[in-house]
């Protein structure tokens, strides 16, 4: 089915009203159709988004690690664990910087904000692609290569759907 066709059967059975679901008999018609449980979806999502913040926090303690290895953040944050070799010290620091977060600020404005962040770092990294082949870098390390248009259009996605959501 086309997607107008798919919209126009949702209209037709009740499930879709001036572009939103019923999402009560959305929900049947999926318990039916699927024979899983709307329960069994949720567990999923909350296992994924979990997992997905596991990794958003793992990822930031080895940038803050890495950062201080490189000498552009404290020496402290560059230690690791002998045993585990992992950053205790920068974890230390994402762990305190959001478990506030999590526990004070309103579940829509985290994700909202994180979102944000992603596409902001985004933004960045194809900021720093059209750096370096602006100043024709030379890396000694086999790399891959991109077409310019390629960060350029990266950059301009990034920046529309920053200004977007915050419109």
């Amino acid at each position: 089915m086309r997607i107008s066709e798919n919209i126009l059967f949702l209209r037709e059975k009740g499930l879709l009203y001036a572009g939103f679901f019923n999402f009560a008999e959305t929900a049947a018609l999926f318990r039916a159709v699927a024979e899983i449980s709307p329960r069994t979806i949720s567990l999923i999502a909350i296992i994924a988004t979990l997992n997905t913040i596991l990794a958003q926090m793992t990822m930031a303690s080895r940038v803050i690690y890495g950062l201080a290895r490189d000498a552009e953040l404290p020496r402290i944050l560059a230690g690791i664990h002998p045993a585990t070799g992992t950053p205790v010290a920068a974890t230390a620091v994402i762990v305190a910087s959001v478990l506030p977060l999590a526990l004070l600020v309103p579940f829509a404005w985290l994700a909202e904000g994180t979102s944000l962040a992603t596409l902001v770092v985004f933004a960045l990294v194809n900021t720093a692609l059209l750096k370096l082949r602006y100043r024709r870098a030379v890396s000694p390390h086999p790399h891959v290569s991109v077409p310019i248009w390629v960060p350029a259009l990266g950059l301009v996605a990034c920046i529309a759907m920053i200004l977007s959501s915050l419109l």
